[in-house]
């Protein structure tokens, strides 16, 4: 099978991080791969390059664009596996609609999305099944698509992590690096790894912080990509308190990563905006260390999926419940051994390529297979390892198994966020807003943003 993956840009972010994974992963399973690069380049390009993988790069302008696809075209793809961020971008789908147009024989598209957000106006309808990272990404993808007719598909299929380059360090490597930042051999590290962004972080973990170290002299808390416009609930802490948090920048390469997810005991995790999938959660995980969660059901919450309550570590949903979940961890060492153990075997179980590309490869294969949409579906459906419906139920009780209670006030917030009819006009009037206030962004600023690492 000839597998064409194609990505806007080839930079350090998770999505083009997992388009050179599966590329790579296709290939290690026979398969002819290539990759398509629309805007531009970057250092994934030569990792492709490493494994003699062919890449067709365009670039910022329009006719590059196009001059790219119609190479990727002569490749002569039989599969085409399409990264978005969700909904497809214009300038994608003009180069994806250019290299459909120069095929001899149709190539289905498979589309792993980062955001699930769908186009009402529906300006990109190729799509043949889309690929959403978790259970909870795809029944709210089911939620916001109930009006599109005719109905996508929709199957889940996360994103992987690599078991060989995430793992637990020695205990002298994580001796070494609490060492260099000044951490005492008997502290009990709370961390947070985050992009630098205040949209992926939450005061909460501040406040939750300051209530723990006030009696536990042994809690430190380790953060690494804090944003400035956090830094002030930094400052505001009390001094004793203060001493014992330790900033760092961001970190680059796994090596770093896995030092230190290894040298931490707890990963504190709460962000505004939640996870669609949360690849620092799966990688602290491999490095079996636990992880205190919050719950965002009016937002992305995947957290809760991937780490599992009472599996990988714990889930909360309010800053009490942070509290108690930190000082509960803090006091049992051989609980944070056992979900340090069972969160990494989950992981090494459900989000790596050994998993993810025999079912990206079923996909394909039905998707070549089937004449139309509406047969291509019940083939999906009939597989007994996809998963191609979420319910309610499994979501409630998702929400439910938490430490702490979810107020009613966000359950209620979660259902209109999920509501078709509430959601199209805000995000058309997000869109207005945005255009007026900053104008036409180009095409590289917005580029930016969306490939920071973590």
């Amino acid at each position: 099978m000839r597998i064409l993956t194609i990505i806007d840009i080839l930079n350090m972010g998770g999505r083009a991080r997992a388009a050179q994974e599966y590329t790579l992963g296709y290939q290690r399973a026979g398969c002819d791969v290539a990759v398509l690069s629309i805007h531009s380049g970057g250092v994934r390009e030569d990792v492709l390059h490493e494994y003699d993988v062919p890449v067709f790069i365009g670039g910022p302008d329009s006719e590059a664009q196009q001059v790219a696809a119609h190479r990727a075209a002569e490749w002569q793809p039989e599969v085409i596996h399409l990264h978005s961020r969700g909904p497809v971008r214009p300038f994608v789908a003009e180069a994806v609609e250019a290299l459909k147009g120069k095929l001899t024989t149709r190539a289905p598209i498979l589309e792993t999305t980062s955001f699930g957000k769908v186009d009402y106006q529906q300006r990109f309808t190729g799509t043949d099944v889309h690929l959403l990272m978790t259970r909870w990404a795809l029944w709210k993808w089911q939620q916001w698509t109930r009006p599109i007719r005719p109905k996508p598909i929709g199957t889940v299929v996360p994103i992987t992590v690599d078991p060989d380059a995430f793992y637990r360090c020695t205990p002298e490597e994580q001796a070494t690096f609490r060492e260099q930042y000044g951490i005492p051999d008997n502290a009990i590290v709370f961390g947070r790894i985050g992009q630098c962004s205040p949209w992926k972080w939450s005061p909460v973990i501040f406040e939750a912080f300051e209530s723990v170290a006030l009696r536990h002299p042994s809690a430190y808390l380790l953060l690494v990509g804090l944003p400035d416009a956090l830094k002030p609930c930094v400052d505001a802490l009390p001094d004793e308190v203060r001493a014992r948090v330790k900033e760092l920048p961001l970190l680059h390469g796994d090596d770093a990563l896995r030092t230190c997810y290894s040298a931490l005991d707890v990963l504190l995790h709460a962000a505004r905006i939640g996870e669609s999938f949360g690849l620092v959660l799966v990688e602290a995980m491999l490095c079996e260390c636990p992880v205190i969660t919050l719950s965002t059901p009016d937002r992305d919450n995947s957290q809760l999926e991937v780490v599992g309550h009472e599996r990988g570590g714990l889930a909360v949903s309010d800053t009490a419940s942070m509290i108690a979940a930190m000082e509960r961890l803090l006091e049992d060492t051989l609980l944070r051994q056992r979900f340090g153990r069972d969160g990494a075997a989950f992981v090494r179980a459900h989000y790596t390529l050994d998993q993810a590309i025999p079912a990206l490869l079923r996909i394909a294969q039905l998707a070549c297979e089937a004449p139309n949409r509406d047969v291509l579906a019940a083939a999906l459906r009939a597989e007994a390892t996809l998963t191609t419906e979420v319910t309610d139920t499994e979501i409630h009780h998702l929400l439910d198994n938490t430490m702490g209670e979810v107020p009613f006030s966000k359950r209620m917030l979660m259902r209109l966020v999920h509501t078709p009819a509430l959601v199209r006009p805000l995000w058309a009037l997000k869109k207005l807003r945005d255009q007026g206030r900053d104008g036409p962004r180009p095409q590289t600023a917005s580029l930016q943003h969306d490939n920071v690492q973590r």
